[in-house]
């Protein structure tokens, strides 16, 4: 991984073979940011992706292997278990151009992966709403 800092902006560079989730929070833990959000573009080799059943509050996850454009990659980073959380969308294309996205598990970069993101000054926490079965952001301080 290779980054630049622009005041409270990053531009990271994900290399072949990086995990995603893993290098992000790993990224973000050592450059403080316990708040912001993401947008990326790039490619990855493998992907493992899914939707919230709320109903059994339960993910439904697929497997997604091969060579796969990262169209697109939006999240936020906010606090849980006292360490930054990366909360991340995808969306991937096959050699057919089909796209599939959901909540982003885990990915392997395939290519590079170009991602910025902009620091917010402060912290927000995540909560488990009971209701729903999620950490979901606590604005209540």
């Amino acid at each position: 991984m290779r980054h630049k800092q622009f005041g409270s902006k990053f531009v990271v560079k994900l290399e072949k073979g990086e995990e995603v989730i893993s290098s992000l929070t790993k990224f973000c833990e050592d450059n403080q940011i316990f708040l912001g959000y993401l947008s990326g573009i790039g490619a990855v080799n493998k992907a493992t992706i899914g939707s919230y059943e709320l109903s059994t509050k339960t993910y439904h996850w697929k497997d997604f292997s091969g060579s796969l454009e990262v169209t697109s990659l939006v999240g936020n980073i906010t606090f849980l278990d006292n360490k930054p959380f990366i909360h991340v969308h995808i969306n991937i294309s096959d050699e057919n151009l089909t796209i599939f996205g959901g909540h982003l598990r885990e990915a392997t970069v395939g290519v590079t992966l170009e991602i910025f993101i902009e620091k917010i000054d402060g912290r927000i926490i995540r909560k488990m709403d009971n209701e729903i079965g999620l950490n979901l952001l606590d604005l209540n301080d």
